[in-house]
C-alpha cells in the first residue's frame, strides 16, 4: 500500500505540515481503530509499535524544551520500542477526529550544534495525506533495527527550522553519567532484558562514592538535541530524579527543584547494581521510567596510612590517586592496595610502598600508580565558580583570593562567598584541571568527584558572605 511512496521522497522532504481529517488506508482500519483512546493529543501507531491501532499507552508526552527549562506548546516526545523494517505513523486525536502524519526519514548530522550527538540521527519533515499525489497513500516511517527510540517533534512551523529537523527519531542506548563511572565506559557492561512490556537495563557494577550524583542519558557525548537552528528549542536526552519518593525519573531540569535533578546516592560509598526500568504508558516522559540501586560490596581502594585515596580523574591522562589530610611530622605511612578478586569473592591486599611525613600540616598525599611511589606536599585548596569569583560565568583556577585558609586544628575555611549558589572546590594538582580533583560538601559529608561526573548536585547553596569549613581527616564539613 505504501510501496510506491518512496519514489516521492525527495519531493516530500520539501513539504511543510498541514492538517487533514482523512485516515490513511481508511477503508481497512475498521471500527476498532481507537483502542481506549479518550484524551486529545498525538499518538504513535502502526506495526512497528506492536499495535496496528491507535492505543492509549502510545500517547506522546508534552515536549520539554531544555533551552528554557519549560514545557513547550506544540512540542511532543515519546520513548518507545520499535521493530525494524516495519511502518509507524503519528495520529493526532482532536475534537473527536483523527489527523494523520508521517515523514520521509533521512540521516541528519546535528553535531555542528553545541552539545548535540556526534553521530547521525533519523529526521524528516512532517506531512499528511493532502501532500501526497492522487492515488497514493501516506508513507510509513521506519527504522532499520529493532530497538528503543526517542521520538521528538515540534509543530511550530513559524519557528526557524533546521533542515529535516521537524521530527527526530533517535536510537537510545542508555549510559550512566556521574558517580565514579564515565559515560564511555558504559557500553558492554549492562544487560538489557525484556519481560512483556517492561524493559530493564542493568549495570551490574557501578562505583559510587558517598553522595555521588548521576543521571541516565543515551549519548556519551551530548546532553540535548537541537530542534531549530537558533538554539531556542532543544530536547533533553537525559533522565534525572523526579523527587517523588518512589525512584521515579523525569526529563525535566526544573530550576525550582534542583539545578540538574541529579540522582543523589543516599548511602555509603561502594559498588552498586543499578537498574533502569521502562514500562510503556501515557503521560509525562518520566511516567514510563523508574530506577533501583542496590549496594553489592565495598569499593576497591588504595589506602595510605589507613586513609582512602581518590582516583584522579582519568581525563587528566594520569594514572594516579590522591587524598588531603592533616599529618604530623615523623608519621610513617604504608600504602596498601585493596582489590576485589572476582574468583575468590574476597579482597586481595598488598603493601606497595611506605613514606615518612617530614612536615606537620595540611598535606596532599599523591600516589603514582605507574611507578608505585608516594609523594607528600603542601595541600592548597581553592574555590571556583561564580560563587567565589563573584562574576557570572567566571571560573577562576589557582586564584589567591579563592584560597582556603588552614586553621590551627587542621581544618580549612574558605573565603566568604561573593555570589549565592552551590560552592565548587578542589585541590591543586600539577598537570590536572581543577574539576579533575574536585570535591563537594553534601549533607555535611565531603564527596569526591573521583573518576565520575559532577558531584555538587546535592551541595547546599551558600549565601553571600558565608564560608565553608572542611575537616578532611574526618570527611565532614559545615557552613559558617
Amino acid at each position: 500500500m505504501k510501496k510506491l511512496l518512496y519514489l516521492f521522497g525527495a519531493m516530500a522532504l520539501m513539504l511543510g505540515m498541514v492538517a487533514c481529517d482523512e485516515k490513511p488506508n481508511g477503508d481497512d482500519l475498521g471500527d476498532g481503530f481507537l483502542d481506549n483512546v479518550t484524551l486529545a493529543g498525538f499518538y504513535v501507531y502502526g506495526p512497528a509499535t506492536g499495535a496496528e491501532n491507535v492505543v492509549a499507552n502510545n500517547m506522546m508526552a508534552r515536549g520539554y524544551n531544555e533551552a528554557d527549562k519549560e514545557y513547550r506548546a506544540g512540542m511532543y516526545e515519546k520513548y518507545i520500542w520499535l521493530k525494524g523494517g516495519q511502518d509507524f505513523w503519528l495520529a493526532n486525536y482532536e475534537g473527536g477526529e483523527l489527523f494523520y502524519y508521517s515523514a520521509i526519514l533521512a540521516d541528519v548530522d546535528l553535531s555542528q550544534y553545541d552539545k548535540n550527538p556526534q553521530g547521525v540521527i533519523k529526521s524528516g519533515k512532517l506531512m499528511d495525506e493532502s501532500e501526497i499525489p492522487a492515488g497514493m497513500e501516506l508513507p510509513g516511517m521506519q527504522v532499520e533495527k529493532d530497538g528503543f527510540y526517542h521520538i521528538i517533534f515540534d509543530t511550530n512551523t513559524a519557528q526557524p527550522q533546521m533542515p529535516q529537523a521537524q521530527i527526530i527519531v533517535m536510537p537510545v542506548d542508555w549510559y550512566i553519567n556521574g558517580g565514579n563511572v564515565l559515560a564511555e565506559d558504559k557500553k558492554g557492561v549492562r544487560e538489557v532484558k525484556e519481560e512483556g512490556d517492561v524493559i530493564t537495563w542493568t549495570w551490574a557494577e557501578v562505583e559510587l562514592s558517598a553522595g555521588a550524583a548521576f543521571k541516565f542519558k543515551y549519548d556519551p557525548t551530548a546532553w540535548k538535541i537541537n530542534l531549530d537552528s537558533s538554539g531556542n528549542v532543544k530536547a533533553e536526552i537525559s533522565l534525572g530524579d523526579k523527587f517523588d519518593g518512589e525512584n521515579g525519573l523525569s526529563n525535566t531540569t526544573d530550576k525550582a527543584i534542583a539545578e540538574y535533578n541529579d540522582i543523589i546516592l543516599d548511602g555509603e560509598a561502594g559498588v552498586y547494581e543499578v537498574k533502569l526500568h521502562y514500562s510503556k504508558t501515557a503521560g509525562e516522559v518520566g511516567d514510563s521510567f523508574k530506577y533501583s540501586i542496590e549496594r553489592i560490596r565495598d569499593l576497591d581502594s588504595f589506602l595510605v596510612g589507613g586513609y582512602d585515596l581518590v582516583t584522579l580523574h582519568k581525563d587528566s591522562k594520569k594514572d594516579a590517586a590522591w587524598s588531603i589530610k592533616y599529618l604530623t611530622a615523623g608519621t610513617t605511612l604504608d600504602a596498601v592496595a585493596k582489590t576485589w578478586n572476582k574468583e575468590t569473592k574476597q579482597f586481595d591486599t598488598e603493601t606497595v610502598a611506605t613514606v615518612t611525613v617530614e612536615t606537620t600540616g595540611l598535606t596532599l598525599i599523591y600516589f603514582d600508580n605507574a611507578t608505585e611511589t608516594i609523594s607528600l606536599s603542601e595541600a592548597k585548596v581553592y574555590g571556583t565558580s561564580p560563587v567565589f569569583s563573584g562574576v557570572a560565568d567566571n571560573w577562576p583556577e589557582g586564584q589567591a583570593d579563592c584560597l582556603f585558609t588552614v586553621n590551627a586544628d587542621g581544618t580549612v575555611t574558605s573565603p566568604a562567598v561573593k555570589m549565592a549558589g552551590q560552592p565548587r572546590q578542589y585541590v591543586a594538582i600539577e598537570g590536572a584541571a581543577w574539576w579533575q580533583a574536585e570535591f563537594s560538601l553534601v549533607n555535611d559529608v565531603i564527596v569526591y568527584r573521583g573518576n565520575g561526573g559532577e558531584c555538587h548536585g546535592g551541595a547546599e547553596a551558600l549565601e553571600v558572605g558565608e564560608t565553608i569549613t572542611l575537616d578532611f581527616n574526618n570527611g565532614i564539613g559545615w557552613i559558617n
